[in-house]
């Protein structure tokens, strides 16, 4: 064994470690976002009639995660356990090398007033709160 090798052999184990790292921590923000994101809950409504078509689970189904570029889409679909969510974006967190920019984004239409406290379920947004655990996280 020289030193080449073992400085070698550190190397291949920290590449290793730093990239699993780095993906926990993105799929542990991802969990956040997603569980945090209000379900809604007609009960808890101002007005009794919830409006045509509503779905709960939407925007919590549209936290989506990309590693090449920003994700755009909005898809019409609800998760509201946030578990589909989440599995999607585990398995594309896992396809993706781990030094690399990851984004997380939501696009639903209404996110920005989930996020501005438009529902008592997070009264103080779901990307917020996140961030203030982000050091917990890391």
């Amino acid at each position: 064994m020289s030193f080449s090798d073992d400085v070698n052999r550190f190397t291949k184990k920290t590449k290793t470690q730093g990239g699993n790292n780095v993906r926990k921590f993105v799929l542990k923000v991802a969990e956040s976002l997603i569980l945090k994101t209000p379900v809604g809950d007609p009960s808890r409504w101002k007005t009794k009639y919830k409006p045509l078509g509503y779905a709960g689970g939407t925007a919590r189904a549209n936290w989506q995660h990309g590693f090449h570029s920003f994700p755009i889409s909005f898809n019409d679909v609800q998760d509201k356990s946030g578990s589909r969510t989440l599995d999607a974006i585990r398995r594309n967190v896992f396809v993706a090398e781990p030094f690399q920019v990851h984004y997380i984004a939501n696009n639903t239409p209404y996110i920005q007033r989930l996020e501005d406290g438009h529902s008592g379920q997070a009264p103080n947004g779901m990307l917020k709160t996140t961030l203030l655990e982000f050091r917990q996280f890391v």
